[in-house]
């Protein structure tokens, strides 16, 4: 009796380290950021819409240094018609470029309207300060106007 016992318990201990090894990962391209060099030389920054819930016009400064990139994420709401600027204003062009801007729908959450988030890729040129500008907006005229701001200093060393 105790060897039909402990063959069983053996069974289930077996099955169940074969169950957590086979764990499925799935990849969903177009709902992640973009890869960060393996997180060496680049910076990601994520704001969320409570931050701009606080504070409806907010400033970072980051470093990076070359040739690493800054990935930024901001939470959008593309149902209620507002957006970011997609070709955000950048003060010094010879310093750093955006690279990359795509809209990152949201997961399937069951609610309707739900928020995604935009991302830019910001890749540098050379040593230097930059500054890049976002607005939050409706893009018709009459549309509401910088509802939300978001301005980045970007130091490339």
């Amino acid at each position: 009796m105790k060897k039909i016992l402990l063959i069983g318990l053996l069974t289930l201990l077996c099955a169940g380290l074969l169950a957590a090894g086979c764990k499925e990962t799935q990849t969903d391209t177009q709902n992640t950021m973009p890869p960060l060099d393996n997180g060496t030389k680049s910076i990601t920054i994520e704001v969320t819409g409570a931050e701009f819930e606080a504070n409806p016009s907010l400033v970072k400064t980051v470093e990076v240094v070359y040739p690493g990139s800054v990935v930024l994420s901001l939470d959008s709401n593309q149902t209620t018609g507002f957006s970011w600027t997609a070709e955000p204003q950048i003060s010094d062009p010879a310093v750093i470029y955006q690279y990359e801007h795509n809209y990152v729908a949201p997961e399937s959450s069951g609610v309707v309207g739900a928020a995604g988030k935009e991302v830019w890729t910001f890749k540098p040129k050379a040593t230097g300060t930059a500054v890049i500008t976002f607005e939050y907006s409706q893009p018709w005229a009459g549309g509401t106007k910088s509802a939300r701001t978001y301005e980045l200093t970007i130091v490339v060393k």
